[in-house]
């Protein structure tokens, strides 16, 4: 269920409108929306209603074309995204990351990759990050009310320093002014390009959690059309159109697991 906070959120939003605009389906059925997710979908800040750039964004472009879905997904701001995907009507959404707060908020249509999620630290500092309980003593980057911050919540690491946006943590990371950063790593890697940083200056340590990243249909979504992406998805598989989009953006994939 959602929680009271999120009935808060999802309430001010329909109040502006928001939820309303991402109702009015284009075909009449389904909304598509594209959630700014760093490395996989990412928004121009300078113009927010062009196409979103990324791995997720191609992905979702090549599946709305071969279910016939008449228009480019929509972006919006990942909070955003969330909130609209799960009150509906009709909304298919990607990406989003699996987590048990999320779990009953959603239909968990397809898995499109796992992404790990783990402690980076600047390459020749002494910080140890080999372990959980060293890394709660440092000063640690997360982004603020993401899954970084959710898994690490019952960890009771005192030094946590929140950000809006990864970047933000590249960029403390490399002035010294926190001692680790946690984020999937794909999403560091390219977060490090983006900052002008170079990735050979990260030290990876401690894996926090292995998480399965997914589209997503809201809770009213029809089956039948959710089965349409799924197959459309697993056609991208059998015939290398998605190995291709993955090896485009150079997505480093973790060993198969038994995430849900």
């Amino acid at each position: 269920m959602l929680t009271k906070r999120w009935w808060r959120c999802v309430m001010a939003v329909a109040s502006l409108g928001i939820c309303g605009a991402a109702s009015a389906a284009p075909d009449g059925g389904v909304s598509l929306i594209a959630a700014d997710a760093g490395v996989f979908c990412t928004l121009d800040e300078r113009n927010p209603t062009a196409p979103g750039n990324g791995m997720v964004c191609d992905l979702l472009r090549e599946l709305s074309r071969r279910v016939g879905h008449p228009q480019s997904p929509k972006p919006y701001p990942l909070q955003r995204a969330m909130m609209v995907a799960a009150t509906g009507p009709g909304i298919v959404m990607a990406p989003l990351t699996r987590t048990p707060l999320r779990e009953r908020n959603y239909q968990w249509l397809v898995r499109l990759f796992d992404e790990d999620f783990v402690v980076v630290a600047k390459r020749g500092s002494n910080v140890d990050i080999s372990t959980l309980d060293k890394v709660g003593r440092l000063r640690v980057g997360v982004v603020r009310e993401g899954v970084s911050a959710e898994h690490i919540k019952n960890h009771g690491w005192q030094g946590l320093q929140l950000a809006t946006r990864d970047v933000a943590n590249a960029r403390k990371l490399d002035r010294g002014r926190i001692d680790a950063w946690v984020g999937p790593w794909n999403g560091i890697l390219s977060t490090q390009r983006a900052a002008g940083l170079r990735t050979e200056d990260l030290r990876r340590g401690v894996l926090l959690k292995r998480t399965g990243v997914y589209l997503v249909g809201s809770p009213d979504l029809d089956p039948a059309i959710g089965g349409a992406w799924k197959k459309a998805f697993d056609d991208m598989i059998r015939d290398g159109s998605y190995g291709r989009v993955l090896h485009q953006y150079g997505f480093v994939s973790p060993p198969p697991s038994t995430v849900p």
